[in-house]
């Protein structure tokens, strides 16, 4: 139940203030607006707030060097003591309506739980920061910002399960959790896992999320650190009572393992994977099928093989997702054929073709400025360009705007960006 019971002890699982209480001394100008930003929000519950908070107001004035002084030291050690203080935390309530604002950067991931009080105040339960492994800071943006959830849940899943809240991502196309496209198979099963919450997912602007984009950059736990495991199974369809039914029907099997709970396992490959027999396979199978809305064979098998053995896995799995009536009526499974090569123009003249596109990632510390947006005329390669610090609608509509009062746009190539594909864009 999310705690630890030991002799005259109890203990819980995760620490839900070390990502302030470890936030590591900023040591740049940008690191220290990072925290500041994050403090704006609980001012009223600071004493002497901008007393206390002036050698750090200090260091970011010009002409003034970036020397960490024992008075900063102590204004940083004091308001973290704030932050952790009982004024400004709230205890978990199942009652009250319960919030997650997730976040992910280059550096690590993070989330802030937080709950709406009775005085309708927004109030924190909890922090968490974890860094990404060189491995992960490959990845691309969603996986990210799909990672952050993920692990969020997972930190509080003892407080999550059977709780409906509400998940704030400034990742525009997570919106509407269209990540299934994607040929990415830890992807998907994160997405399984997410999935199984009762929770709202709405979008963010990161302008607006500065209290999770602060501890995603300054991160605190190792991403080797252990949490805890994912409580909540994929396959978690068939009862105890159905598993040990079922293998009182099978034949012993060379090594096969039993838990505490009497349920029989096979190691595979490194696995541990409960023993069915081909016809509980099934029922299991079509549970997963028409539970998870009549998925393919590639993802059943994700979702069942890693967890469960069955002599003919494959072949059930396989016929029953080939053989599905709705699956055959509703998808469409043609062989692929050759289409011809598409051609976009020439533009014949100026405005009739023209491409918009963003370059990002240029925020530095003299400029909150870190999009640079263009739009390009394909016939004389004219670019008009502007500057902002985020990359939604707005942006894009301002600058299309710009144009359009003087010259009519015949045709407008874009990505499949969100703040592009975006209903106001659109409309737009």
């Amino acid at each position: 139940m999310g705690h630890y019971l030991e002799k005259d002890k109890i203990s819980p699982l995760t620490d839900n203030l070390c990502a302030i209480r470890d936030f590591p001394v900023p040591n740049t100008k940008k690191k220290i607006r990072q925290f500041l930003g994050k403090v704006n929000f609980y001012l009223k519950y600071i004493p002497r707030a901008a007393l206390l908070l002036e050698p750090l107001h200090n260091l970011l004035r010009n002409n003034v060097p970036l020397v960490w002084s024992m008075a900063a030291q102590s204004a940083f050690d004091e308001v973290k003591s704030c932050l952790l203080a009982p004024s400004i935390l709230a205890i978990f309530d199942r009652a009250k309506q319960t919030r997650i604002y997730s976040d992910a950067s280059i550096e690590g991931i993070s989330a802030v739980l937080k709950q709406v009080q009775d005085s309708s105040e927004e109030k924190p339960v909890g922090y968490f920061s974890r860094k990404l492994n060189p491995t992960r800071k490959k990845k691309k943006a969603v996986f990210l910002e799909c990672l952050a959830i993920k692990e969020a849940l997972r930190y509080w899943q003892y407080l999550l399960l059977g709780t409906h809240f509400t998940l704030f991502t400034d990742h525009k196309p997570l919106e509407k959790f269209n990540v299934g496209v994607r040929p990415d198979e830890e992807l998907g099963d994160m997405v399984n896992f997410i999935s199984q919450f009762d929770f709202d997912l709405v979008y963010r602007p990161g302008v607006l999320n500065h209290e999770a984009d602060c501890l995603s950059r300054n991160p605190v736990l190792e991403p080797d650190a252990m949490i805890t495991s994912e409580v909540v199974k994929t396959v978690n369809m068939l009862s105890i009572s159905e598993i040990k039914a079922d293998q009182s029907q099978l034949p012993a099997f060379t090594n096969e393992i039993v838990d505490s709970n009497a349920i029989r396992h096979l190691t595979i490959n490194g696995r541990k994977k409960v023993v069915i027999s081909d016809q509980a396979c099934t029922r299991l199978a079509l549970r997963i099928h028409e539970t998870f809305g009549h998925i393919g064979y590639a993802h059943m098998l994700a979702m069942l093989q890693p967890l469960y053995y069955a002599k003919n896995i494959y072949k059930i799995i396989k016929k029953m997702t080939s053989e599905c009536t709705i699956c055959v009526k509703n998808k469409t499974r043609t062989t692929r054929k050759w289409g011809l090569l598409g051609h976009l123009g020439p533009a014949a003249k100026p405005y009739k073709i023209m491409s918009l596109d963003t370059i990002g990632g240029l925020e530095d510390e003299s400029s909150s400025k870190k999009y640079i947006h263009l739009l390009v005329d394909h016939s004389t390669r004219f670019a008009f360009m502007s500057t902002s610090a985020t990359r939604n609608a707005n942006d894009f509509i301002k600058l299309v705007s710009r144009v359009q009062k003087n010259n009519k746009i015949g045709l407008l190539l874009t990505d499949q960006y969100g703040g592009l594909t975006s209903a106001k864009f659109e409309n737009y």
